[in-house]
């Protein structure tokens, strides 16, 4: 029975530290088209002001070139916050799995890793958000509106929905429930 308990355990816990436990878990509750609260939030619109070329800001949603100049450093900033964040869940990630090659896992440790995993992956997607909202104040309102008909109405934008998990810059750095990574 013990054996069995610790086995499923450590089962559990492989899967979730795996990509393919990742993916799965980011496709569950994805931000991302899907039923929601609508409005503006980490998925396909904010993939289009992290992502696009000035070009295609230019001409999708009439950006000025001293609007590319505001938001290119706040782009820059998330990306660079989001490499030394992973780079830190990714150390603590191997630790983790330290633990479970472990005849029998110290409990106290296993949680104590995966609470400073999730909460560095709340506080990347804590930054996402932040820098989003940023961005959204440097947009007009007829920008904005642009960039809201391009997600879709009510109930149909960037709520808790079924997404696609791979938020704003790629699958498998997401936070809880599939935000995403960047």
């Amino acid at each position: 029975m013990r054996a069995s308990m610790t086995f499923t355990s450590l089962a559990l816990a492989l899967l979730l530290l795996t990509p393919a436990g990742a993916s799965a878990q980011e496709r569950g509750m994805g931000m991302g088209p899907g039923h929601g609260m609508g409005g503006f939030g980490p998925g396909r619109c904010a993939k289009l002001l992290m992502h696009a070329h000035p070009d295609v800001l230019k001409a999708q949603l009439g950006l000025s070139d001293a609007q590319i100049k505001q938001i290119e450093p706040l782009r820059t900033a998330l990306l660079s916050k989001g490499i030394t964040v992973r780079g830190q869940i990714a150390q603590l990630g191997l630790q983790l799995k330290g633990q479970f090659d472990a005849d029998l896992p110290d409990q106290a440790k296993v949680l104590d890793l995966a609470r400073k995993i999730h909460n560095l992956r709340g506080q990347l997607a804590e930054e996402r958000l932040k820098t989003g909202l940023k961005m959204l104040t440097i947009l007009s309102k007829d920008q904005r509106a642009k960039l809201r008909a391009r997600c879709g109405g009510p109930g149909m934008g960037m709520g808790m929905g079924k997404g696609n998990g791979k938020g704003w810059m790629g699958r498998g750095h997401g936070g809880p429930g599939g935000w995403g990574g960047f």
